[in-house]
């Protein structure tokens, strides 16, 4: 009997069912009370699911690709365990392992599917050693703690080289970055848009532009979005690997969400995926190739992709009093501009409240907002109205401004009035979007919570 274990998990168990009890999530905290407790919980616990661990890491998409994982797998009859919150440093990793043991540290579930933060990656592939790992992509995003996109790089490829040689690799073959993390490994399995028609055309605002194999600039054949695509270094030769799970064909889109044909190494596949936006198409081909690699058939796979919810705050839709309140948590220019081009492709008349504030899980460098194309929206010929809000509503009031955005601004810095407000103003049977920083999101979901819209995200 491992008592230091079981002290460690009563412990963590107590304090998370005390905060939750007083309102709050209990995301992080249990967690940093039991590590302090076992430093070797995550390693002692982990290798007790049977199906094994999957890790789901980069820049954007970590959360909804999990969900639609984990959607997957329980309509394979598997019972998963994940941080269904998005807490994906150590603290939260450790939290879900918490909510997913018994107290002598027993795994209640057949899969453990964590959401890891890049920079957890070393210390998280060192200590639970997955048996595959997903990388979405890599963007510029939180400048204060990574600075730029080679430090994420080097901090994903860092817990990569602790992995075991039988460990499934998934990449994005259409982020050249991601892909460059394939070179020289075995088990690596690579997802893309293949579907040429799904392209936003060529883009001024390239987060990665340059080989990282001699420097050269590289050559795009096409984009798929920001530096998404299909490319080609000039110099040395280097090229967007052939996808092994690729979107074929888009069929058809709209705000329920999208109708695909995805081709999965030599079968094809007729999928529904129920969110909206090409980059949940990336998170969706993301799901298909993990669930593959588990042997998971493929009925199973479009039936849970089709049954998927969406994660809280992205994409979520929350129904208030006859009226849509539809949350995209935007962290970053290129997550930013997606749900710019995705609110802009949606018929009807736009109502939409941002939310920016500059805590740590926010990003406190809030300077990326200037590279925000916020000129799509000053386009948008059915927009009715804005409201900012958050710490720093006057800076992104005024990043509007400077986009040709004057009258229709309205800022209201208390994020209760302000979501009052743009609820108020949309008509009956309308929509508001919802563009909030993490911190934000939780705020105005909380909001939501208290007044009986929505429950809890930790209730699922």
């Amino acid at each position: 009997m491992d008592l230091r274990l079981i002290l460690a998990i009563i412990s963590g168990k107590l304090i998370q069912k005390f905060l939750r009890f007083i309102g709050h999530g209990g995301t992080s905290l249990p967690g940093k009370i039991a590590r302090k407790i076992e430093p070797e919980l995550l390693e002692k616990i982990t290798k007790k699911f049977k199906k094994g661990s999957v890790f789901v890491t980069g820049t954007n998409g970590k959360t909804t690709t999990s969900r639609m994982i984990k959607s997957i797998f329980e309509r394979n009859g598997d019972i998963v365990i994940n941080n269904i919150s998005g807490a994906n440093l150590v603290s939260g990793l450790t939290t879900a392992i918490l909510d997913g043991c018994s107290i002598s540290g027993k795994a209640k579930g057949d899969l453990l599917l964590l959401e890891v933060d890049e920079a957890t990656m070393p210390v998280a592939c060192k200590e639970v050693k997955p048996d595959a790992v997903v990388v979405t992509n890599i963007f510029r995003d939180q400048l204060d703690r990574y600075t730029e996109i080679d430090k994420t790089l080097r901090l994903i490829e860092k817990g990569l080289n602790k992995l075991s040689p039988d460990c499934k690799i998934i990449l994005n073959a259409d982020d050249p970055r991601v892909a460059s993390l394939g070179r020289d490994r075995n088990n690596t399995v690579y997802f893309g848009v293949n579907d040429v028609s799904v392209t936003e055309g060529e883009r001024e605002d390239l987060d990665v532009q340059i080989c990282d194999n001699c420097g050269a600039e590289y050559i795009y054949i096409r984009y798929v979005y920001s530096h998404l695509g299909e490319y080609r270094c000039p110099r040395c030769g280097r090229s967007r690997p052939e996808p092994d799970v690729s979107l074929s064909k888009l069929i058809d889109r709209d705000l329920n969400g999208s109708h695909l044909i995805v081709k999965c190494f030599n079968e094809y596949y007729d999928v529904y995926v129920p969110l909206v936006g090409v980059y949940n198409i990336y998170n969706a081909l993301a799901a298909i190739t993990v669930a593959r690699a588990f042997d998971i058939k493929p009925e199973v796979i479009k039936e849970g992709l089709a049954q998927n919810k969406s994660s809280f705050g992205r994409g979520e839709i929350i129904d208030v009093d006859g009226k849509k309140v539809m949350f995209f948590l935007v962290k970053n220019p290129a997550g930013y501009n997606q749900v710019i081009n995705t609110i802009s492709s949606l018929k009807g008349d736009k109502y939409i409240l941002m939310a920016l504030n500059d805590k740590y899980a926010d990003g406190t460098d809030v300077s990326w907002i200037w590279d925000v194309d916020f000129e799509e929206i000053a386009r948008m010929e059915d927009l009715k109205g804005i409201i900012t809000t958050g710490i720093r509503a006057q800076e992104l009031t005024l990043r509007l401004k400077y986009a040709g955005i004057v009258d229709e601004i309205t800022t209201i810095n208390d994020m209760g009035d302000a979501i009052r407000e743009a609820i108020a103003k949309v008509p009956e049977g309308g929509v508001l979007f919802v563009l909030p920083t993490y911190t934000c999101m939780l705020e105005l979901r909380g909001i939501l919570e208290k007044s009986g819209y929505v429950k809890p995200f930790w209730e699922g």
